[in-house]
């Protein structure tokens, strides 16, 4: 899936989320490939959305979510320096970077590029996708979320819609991955001598933790749900991106524990035999079958097994990886194989049958997780 650039918004190259099907450079599938790629020998790789993505970066501090290797780049720069950006995706970045930051080969020498870059782009989110100013970012289109068509998103469309343009929706995982990213940019400007915005950003990480624990947390469920901006009420749809929560820095270990045993360990939610689903199997609108409606991410229970065990749970982590593991890799009849891996979308969480697109390079995540929990 690695594409060697071209004359659009891809000067540099980068890797394709699927060379046929999504041959776009994705600003959050680029945040999973770069912790696999820092695994190779070389992984001067892992930080090849570093440059593609400055480039495209418009005068308001914007980013495209997907970058085209076809597009015109001088309408592109037009376009957004008369109407501004609009389109984003999750910012998965601030947990990418925190992984990155303790891997060989941190680009020290980009440190102040990176600062420069993500430090608009954040001050970006907050002017464009913070509506009422209360320092919690939204979405306004289920595509920029990532996970196109959850039920988490169902009650916020108009009369006969169900994906794309909605109401605005304060997204748990968006909010948590925005405090790692402050945390890491509060680092950055520690590096570069900027004493004073290290502060603002550590500030504002914490702000941003406060504020999750107080509207995100439903303590009668033990879950994080998302809120409508509109009602101002909770959405209480149990999805997996509850899990993100785990990425706390500063987490409520009482409520983690509950997250963790009353739903994530719970067979009639979230502990399915190939566990996470994507929605509770406990959900009236839970599918086997249907995209985010049910079915398993292998990058989403890649990023589980993260928070588990950075939360202390390396038991239930290692169990996790090795069900991920076994659902995506190959089966044997004795030194026979008699299937692949299978480096699909995602998969049913009850049959293991893979579904979607194949060769996902963010679905490669299986690979850390073996290198991480499993190569004991």
């Amino acid at each position: 899936n690695r594409w060697e650039g071209g004359d659009g918004l891809t000067p540099n190259p980068y890797m394709a989320s699927a060379a046929f099907m999504y041959p776009l450079q994705f600003f959050w599938d680029e945040f999973y490939h770069a912790v696999l790629l820092a695994d190779l020998n070389d992984p001067k790789l892992a930080y090849q959305f570093i440059d593609n993505f400055r480039f495209a970066q418009a005068p308001d501090g914007g980013m495209p979510g997907g970058l085209s290797f076809t597009r015109n780049v001088a309408e592109y720069r037009k376009e957004v320096a008369t109407k501004g950006s609009n389109d984003m995706q999750p910012v998965l970045l601030g947990v990418t970077l925190t992984q990155l930051s303790n891997k060989p080969g941190w680009p020290k020498d980009k440190i102040k590029t990176m600062y420069d870059t993500y430090n608009k782009y954040v001050n970006w989110l907050y002017k464009n996708k913070d509506i009422d100013k209360n320092g919690l970012v939204e979405y306004t289109n289920s595509f920029n979320s990532g996970a196109d068509d959850s039920p988490r998103f169902d009650s916020l469309y108009a009369k006969g819609n169900h994906i794309g343009v909605m109401q605005p929706v304060e997204g748990i995982e968006q909010n948590v991955w925005l405090s790692l990213l402050h945390y890491n940019l509060s680092k950055m400007a520690t590096m570069i001598g900027g004493t004073d915005a290290a502060k603002i950003h550590e500030k504002k990480a914490a702000l941003l933790e406060s504020k999750i624990e107080k509207y995100f947390w439903n303590d009668k469920d033990g879950m994080y749900y998302d809120v409508n901006l509109i009602t101002h009420k909770q959405i209480k749809v149990k999805t997996a991106f509850t899990f993100m929560a785990m990425f706390l820095k500063n987490s409520n270990k009482t409520r983690i524990r509950r997250l963790v045993t009353e739903h994530l360990k719970n067979p009639k939610e979230f502990w399915l035999k190939y566990p996470v689903p994507s929605v509770a199997f406990s959900e009236p609108t839970f599918t086997e079958t249907t995209m985010w409606r049910g079915p398993v991410w292998p990058n989403i229970n890649w990023l589980i097994c993260l928070g588990l065990e950075q939360q202390g749970y390396k038991d239930i982590c290692k169990e996790l990886a090795l069900k991920t593991v076994k659902m995506v890799g190959p089966l044997y009849n004795g030194d026979v194989c008699t299937r692949g891996p299978r480096f699909n979308e995602w998969f049913n969480p009850v049959t293991g049958e893979a579904y979607g697109n194949e060769n996902l390079s963010w679905s490669c995540t299986v690979a850390d997780l073996i290198l991480r929990y499993l190569n004991d």
